[in-house]
Formats: C-alpha cells, structure tokens, sequence
C-alpha cells in the first residue's frame, strides 16, 4: 500500500473515539516505512502533549464564569452601536431597505462587468461595438462568384 493511503487510514482509525488496536495492515507498513513510522511518533508526542497540557491547566478564579455570563448577557441585551438605527427604522423596514440596497449593488456590478467585457471585446471599446462595419474597419465579405450562386427552388 503506498503512504498516502496508509496515512488517510491512519486518521481514520484515529477518528475513532475509543479506537482499538491498530489494524494489522497499517501497523506492518508503519513498521517497514520509515517516513510514516515519524509521521506516528511525532502524532504520538503531540497527542501526549496535549493531554498533559489539560491536565496541568490553572483553575478558573472564583466568580470568574458568573462574571462572564453577566457581561454577555449585557452585550446581548442592549448592543450600544445599534441602538440609534432600531429606534429610528423598525426591523421590517431595515430588512427591506437591506434587501433593495443589495439588489441596487447587485445590478450596478452587473452593468460594470457587462461593461468590462464589452470593452474588451471590441477594439475601441463599448462604443465600437454597437457601430457599423466601416466604423470598426471591418472589411465586407467578397461577393459569392455567379458559377457558385445558389438558385431558390
């Protein structure tokens, strides 16, 4: 098996919340496979160092979780920025303005990109584009010889 399928079963069978023995593929190609026997000690050591570090955390102060519900609750309640634009325009109305303002952007890119592309396919820009044959000095097409002109039935 090569590593890249190796190593994906490697995450697989470390996604398992109480995993058990390593699959016996995987454990004979880590044995014969130096660069996949790192990628698991280095694994190894990160996993260890992180259960290390959450058993070693400090404990939170006294208070500390009733003080932080209070402060959400008070940024939740009354967001001081906002305020102002709730009194003066009630909800519905500022979710209809919201959406017309979108809309008005919306077709203003529209009509810019429009107007890009139109630029750049004509040669002398969006104006070119709407002119007539000589105003783009596009030479007429020859007239088709009379030994090949095709008859109407």
């Amino acid at each position: 098996m090569s590593c890249k399928s190796i190593r994906a079963q490697i995450h697989d069978w470390m996604d398992i919340p109480s995993p058990g023995a390593m699959p016996d593929p995987i454990r004979d190609h880590i044995r014969d496979c130096p660069e996949c026997h790192a990628f698991i000690k280095r694994w190894n050591a990160v996993e260890v160092g992180l259960v290390s570090m959450r058993n070693q955390a400090p404990a939170l102060s006294t208070g500390f979780e009733s003080a932080l519900d209070s402060r959400l609750d008070a940024t939740r309640q009354s967001p001081a920025a906002w305020s102002w634009v709730r009194r003066l325009v009630p909800p519905r109305q500022a979710k209809l303005a919201l959406a017309g303002g979108s809309a008005a952007l919306l077709v203003w890119l529209c009509y810019m990109v429009g107007a890009a592309v139109m630029a750049s396919l004509s040669p002398r820009g969006a104006a070119g584009i709407a002119g007539s044959a000589e105003q783009r000095h596009v030479e007429p097409a020859p007239p088709i010889p009379a030994q090949i002109q095709i008859t109407p039935r």
